[in-house]
């Protein structure tokens, strides 16, 4: 994100106030952290405060910051994705709960509140629910580098009794749409699939079996309940070519 150019030598804080006040009004639509400007942090943080004052930035955050485009309410505010991407840094994330299974088109609901699932490092951010995937579940995710599209698959699969609208079979279908045409990369979401939780582990072997890919399924670690698995799968047994037992 380096917007300005290295400079030699020591420079006055009116000279560095200067410099990134042209730097940040040749912008638009993107987020500026003190770190991107050469200068000493004090001199730097104190010219970002001064364009936050004239309006020409918005503060997300404490350290982070945003230029849009000017109205007469102020400075027009980042979507609240943009900001969740930008503290995820590069970890999967995606849609979580009603916003996964509409972005996926089992629901026409739309969540008042933008839902995320994020690693457990990601700050509070204003207009956005965020759930928090912690410990090794996150860490198969991001080890698995997995999409948008293929995050908000694997929260569908552990939530769906509450947010899949469509019948079983139409929504398996749908799935089955996402693997075929390649939407979502089956051996990245297998290999992910390791430590979520055993609900969303037996959908998604019962449905590649039911999509004939056994070999997928099998690759699927097994749930060690019967009781959880047989409830885990009631919501969809009428879309399984084998019944649930």
């Amino acid at each position: 994100m380096n917007v300005v150019e290295n400079e030699g030598g020591s420079v006055s804080k009116r000279e560095t106030a200067s410099r990134i006040a042209r730097s940040v009004r040749r912008g638009r639509y993107r987020f500026y952290r003190a770190s991107d400007f050469s200068g000493t942090r004090s001199a730097v943080e104190k010219a970002l405060s001064r364009l936050v004052e004239e309006g020409e930035l918005l503060r997300v955050r404490n350290g982070l910051y945003w230029r849009g485009s000017k109205t007469p309410l102020g400075m027009s505010p980042p979507n609240p994705r943009e900001v969740v991407y930008v503290y995820a840094e590069g970890i999967p994330i995606g849609p979580a709960g009603l916003s996964a299974a509409n972005y996926l088109g089992l629901t026409t609901q739309v969540p008042r509140i933008p839902e995320y699932a994020v690693p457990a490092t990601v700050p509070d951010v204003d207009r956005i629910r965020l759930h928090r995937r912690m410990g090794r579940r996150s860490e198969a995710r991001r080890r698995a580098r997995l999409s948008e599209l293929e995050v908000a698959f694997l929260e569908v699969l552990d939530a769906w009794d509450d947010i899949v609208e469509l019948p079983a079979i139409d929504a398996v279908a749908r799935l089955g749409e996402l693997v075929e045409s390649g939407s979502v990369d089956v051996s990245k979401i297998v290999r992910a699939s390791t430590h979520e939780p055993a609900r969303g582990r037996s959908r998604l072997k019962a449905i590649l079996e039911s999509l004939g890919r056994p070999e997928d399924a099998r690759a699927v670690r097994e749930c060690s309940k019967p009781s959880v698995r047989i409830r885990a799968l009631k919501p969809i047994a009428g879309a399984l070519n084998d019944p649930v037992s």
